[in-house]
């Protein structure tokens, strides 16, 4: 079925969230390469550490040592895995690797928290992507969870992560959504499963200077002892920023999009060289890189993208941030 009013409400909340950029050539990374796995293993808390830490996050867990069974929050995991299905094939991302092709990613339950390292830390966003487990319930159905779209492929299915920022002890009023799969498209051939790592932007929630992030999945597939599509996903590159690290802190974004809206070229321009600069849609993922060639103002052809609202991720000496772009 097709998207309307809800989708209308993403986009708009895309357009008017605030937009942060550092004085700051890189973002601090939780990319979980600094976890010790052999190859094709995960780690799930069974050694009752209760959480683990990468880059300026902590990431909580619970291990049930009782009945051997991680029972909440975080784990990590190397695991290539993409065909075999159900609960057993638990810590695989469909991807079969990290973003950009790295070895560890993070998998996590319906409810994992995680907690920043310092008050002064502003989020950025994160990668994430479908577990093999939830990817081929959706995808084939199961003995517990439907088919995604049923037999006709008509049904408007959905499968939704909700992040919420925490500040000293109490939720903050707003909530970063992102669709890991919607079928609610008239047509179907729209309908789809992230299989990718998809960008998270969390400009959204930035602004409120959360501690901590609370990550809640809900599905259209729901039963009497509540959600049957497996309540599990993958994450990598997990980004914040740190302004009391650098001088010259700046409020505002660097970077000039023009014309905005757009109809067939964009020109960027900052005031330093650009590394680094991709449109994401708003699904989260990359549908342009954009060659800079070490310059501080470019121009890219846009004509073919849909009509919409996209993030233009970019990377400039001693800068990044998000901006916000129009495609008419």
């Amino acid at each position: 079925m097709k998207q309307t009013f809800t989708k209308t409400l993403a986009l708009s909340a895309m357009l008017f969230a605030p937009v942060i950029t550092q004085a700051q050539t890189h973002p601090l990374v939780s990319d979980f390469e600094n976890l010790a796995l052999q190859p094709d293993t995960f780690w799930n808390g069974s050694d009752s550490s209760g959480s683990f830490k990468s880059g300026m996050a902590t990431f909580y867990n619970t291990y049930n040592g009782d009945w051997d069974m991680w029972e909440s929050g975080f784990a990590y995991s190397n695991m290539k895995d993409d065909t075999t299905a159900g609960y057993g094939n638990l810590y695989s991302a469909i991807t079969t690797i990290g973003h950009n092709g790295s070895a560890n990613y993070a998998v996590a339950q319906n409810g994992a928290t995680l907690s920043l390292a310092g008050a002064q830390l502003t989020l950025n966003g994160f990668y994430v992507t479908n577990g093999t487990y939830a990817t081929l319930s959706m995808r084939d159905g199961d003995g517990f969870a439907k088919q995604f779209g049923g037999q006709t492929g008509d049904d408007p299915d959905w499968f939704l992560l909700n992040i919420t920022g925490w500040k000293n002890g109490n939720p903050i009023n707003d909530t970063v959504k992102f669709y890991l799969a919607d079928y609610r498209f008239t047509d179907n051939s729209q309908d789809y499963i992230v299989t990718d790592w998809r960008f998270v932007d969390l400009a959204q929630i930035a602004g409120l200077e959360p501690d901590s992030l609370v990550f809640l999945l809900t599905s259209s597939d729901v039963g009497t002892f509540g959600m049957n599509t497996p309540g599990f996903f993958c994450m990598d590159d997990f980004m914040v920023e740190n302004p009391t690290s650098v001088q010259n802190h700046k409020i505002s974004p660097s970077l000039n999009v023009y014309p905005n809206p757009a109809q067939n070229f964009i020109t960027l321009a900052a005031e330093t060289a650009i590394e680094k600069a991709e449109i994401i849609d708003f699904s989260g993922r990359v549908v342009m890189q954009i060659n800079s060639n070490g310059q501080n103002k470019i121009t890219a052809d846009v004509s073919r993208l849909p009509a919409g609202v996209y993030s233009i991720r970019y990377q400039a000496v001693g800068d990044f941030g998000v901006r916000k772009m129009i495609k008419n």
